[in-house]
């Protein structure tokens, strides 16, 4: 039997929003909103808050690594590769690094850095001795600290040397046996699904295979799914198979799994090395209560952005969120980085209690990660007729350390924000700006440790709107507000996020945690010349 996985993991209740949600995130024709410490829209790499105590590992102290001992600012920056293992591979920054250091009239210094030293350390020289800079790490990532010695360091799920692919590929799976219990059809509540994940490939995807009512022999398998890198044995790949099935009318849990290597076989199908389906205890309790969205959280998410009026018509959010609850393996402990295995899913619509057993399979914490996603629609100038969707998520993640992981609650994003002081309920879609450009915000609630603007350009082509990600900038809490570096002329618009990551340390900005909240809100198109 084939079946067709789809990459990412939004499993909802199909509607309107929720299918339009879907096919964005099968068609890739949105920016999503950043999940805490998850993956940065449009760039590739991931990065999260940090944790306390981990400034053991930023560059600075001393004449280690060559450095002039005399060096008014220190940058470490590696990125730490999660594989399969669990393992880490630490690959050193291969760019230079700059320091953007305020001027005046809202302009900026930049200071490049000196090679990297045998330690993986920059220095960069004619900084002042105290103030904010703006620090750059390759082309589209700025951090603004204070601090003269700093690590810029990143996590990520896969190789360094992962190999990209764009067809879909089969995983063949010869004898996955008997499903215990039975294939359960929908009903209505959550559904039954396998969940494929590979830590080394950085893959994690999703398939509901069609099997009949009660169906216990799962027999060959051939799962079917768009991987954006390859799954190579000779380079440590493992691929995990999680069968997830019903244990409460909204609630999933992973019963049975396998996991082995693969190969290459007829008309570029992997061939799974695995063996039977084996069972999973359901040894682990959990209960929590989600608070719904507030009405000042949904306004805050929603109110600036009215999307576009061309005169005919005014698109906007679709009105309302989709909610999804998830539990997240994490085999390297390293806090919450996606694409990772799901174990365990609550189907939720807002408010909800839930008190249920689950079994993971991979070695490890987990992580309950509760969203409420909103979405909206842009379109750029010049002759485009076709929107593209970006997304805002309200998130909340709780590692699970007791059986009662308490309330879950959502927190707003920044507020009240202005570009070049006028507020954004005020701008017209598309109205023009002058440079430099001042976004500011005032402070979220919910105790954020960190803010972060996304900076996303809209281009015509043809009558298509493209969006491309240009840049992300990280905040310390005590700054709610950013001069943007000089932008080439054309539209763009704004992501803005208010993060908390528990613990944190300033000194290692990116590093992801355990614990933590994201909110988010957008800045309408805007045009530069």
């Amino acid at each position: 039997m084939r079946a067709l996985l789809c990459a990412g993991l939004a499993l909802v209740a199909c509607n309107d929003f929720e299918a339009a949600l879907g096919e964005c995130e099968r068609s890739g024709r949105c920016l999503k909103g950043n999940e805490a410490g998850g993956s940065v829209a449009g760039g590739g790499e991931e990065a999260g808050g940090g944790e306390e105590g981990g400034g053991s590992e930023a560059g600075g102290g001393g004449t280690a690594g060559g450095l002039d001992p005399d060096c008014p600012l220190r940058v470490s920056a590696f990125t730490n590769h999660l594989v399969d293992g669990p393992a880490v591979v630490r690959v050193p920054h291969a760019g230079m690094v700059e320091a953007l250091v305020p001027g005046d009239a809202g302009t900026y210094l930049v200071m490049p850095s000196t090679p990297p030293s045998p330690a993986g350390e920059f220095c960069v020289f004619g900084v002042p001795v105290s103030g904010p800079v703006l620090v750059k790490l390759g082309d589209d990532t700025y951090v603004q600290t204070s601090l003269r010695s700093v690590d810029l360091s990143r996590w990520v799920r896969g190789r360094p040397d992962r190999q990209g692919q764009t067809s879909v590929v089969g995983f063949d799976f010869p004898r996955l046996g008997t499903l215990t219990p039975g294939w359960s059809a929908d009903d209505g509540g959550v559904l039954e699904h396998f969940a494929l994940s590979s830590e080394g490939a950085g893959l994690s995807a999703y398939v509901e295979p069609t099997l009949a009512q009660g169906q216990r022999d799962a027999g060959r398998q051939v799962l079917d799914v768009t991987a954006e890198s390859r799954v190579e044995s000779s380079r440590g790949d493992v691929v995990w198979l999680l069968r997830c099935a019903r244990n409460g009318p909204r609630t999933c849990s992973t019963v049975q799994f396998t996991t082995g290597r693969v190969d290459t076989g007829d008309a570029g199908d992997y061939g799974v090395d695995a063996g039977a389906l084996r069972g999973v205890a359901q040894d682990k309790n959990v209960s929590f209560i989600w608070q719904p969205v507030s009405g000042t959280v949904r306004y805050a998410m929603n109110a600036y952005d009215a999307g576009y009026d061309a005169g005919t018509r005014e698109l906007g959010f679709l009105g309302r969120f989709a909610y999804r609850i998830d539990l997240w393996a994490d085999p390297h402990d390293a806090g919450f980085i996606e694409p990772g295995a799901l174990v365990a899913k609550v189907e939720v619509d807002a408010g909800i209690a839930a008190a249920f057993a689950y079994g993971n399979p991979l070695p490890g914490p987990v992580s309950i990660v509760a969203n409420a996603t909103a979405q909206t629609q842009w379109l750029a100038g010049d002759g485009a007729t076709a929107t593209r969707l970006i997304r805002v998520v309200s998130q909340r993640v709780v590692r699970h350390r007791a059986a009662d992981a308490g309330t879950l609650t959502m927190p707003p994003p920044p507020l009240g924000p202005r570009l070049n002081g006028a507020p954004i309920e005020q701008l017209p879609y598309l109205s023009v700006q002058s440079q430099p450009l001042t976004v500011s915000w005032l402070a979220a609630g919910g105790g954020p440790t960190q803010y972060r603007v996304e900076v996303v350009k809209l281009v015509a082509i043809g009558v298509q709107t493209e969006l491309s990600f240009v840049g992300e900038f990280w905040l310390p809490a005590s700054s709610t507000s950013l001069v943007l570096p000089p932008l080439p002329p054309g539209q763009y618009g704004l992501r803005l996020s208010a993060i908390r990551s528990v613990p944190f340390d300033s000194a290692v900005p990116l590093k992801p945690s355990p614990d933590g909240t994201l909110s988010q809100t957008l800045v309408r198109p805007f045009i530069v010349r």
